[in-house]
């Protein structure tokens, strides 16, 4: 038996999170091509709210390498706006570590990008900047 608190005492809607709601599934997804894969197949299938935590966004990243052209774009920036224009009701909010922000300076039109989330209607990026430095959200 676990001498952890339940979690009904350590989660309080409005306090200590956003809000509770009873999952009908749940995938661990371990590896990076599988993650990207799975987000370009889920992701346009939501609506309401999409959550991404992370220590780095790259929009050039390509979800699938060597898929053929579709009607959703295949770069994870393009791939995010153009989700965002098509459900107007899904909200996405993502998480991204701060210290790594100054790596994205050099990162194409990364910084322009994330740069356009700040003040996008239905992308919501903040910085996490509650760590130790040197410390990441793993």
């Amino acid at each position: 038996m676990s001498d952890l608190p339940h979690p009904c005492r350590i989660l309080r809607p409005g306090e200590t999170c956003w809000k509770m709601a009873q999952a009908d599934r749940l995938a661990v997804i371990v590896d990076a091509a599988d993650y990207f894969s799975v987000i370009r197949e889920v992701v346009p299938q939501a609506r309401q709210s999409v959550l991404f935590i992370g220590w780095d966004f790259d929009t050039r990243i390509e979800l699938e390498p060597g898929a053929p052209k579709g009607e959703a774009p295949n770069t994870l920036g393009a791939f995010l706006d153009w989700v965002a224009e098509r459900t107007p009701g899904l909200q996405i909010h993502m998480l991204k570590w701060d210290l790594g922000a100054l790596q994205t300076l050099a990162r194409g039109s990364t910084p322009l990008m994330v740069a356009d989330w700040f003040s996008h209607q239905n992308i919501h990026m903040r910085l996490d900047h509650a760590h130790p430095s040197g410390a990441a959200h793993h």
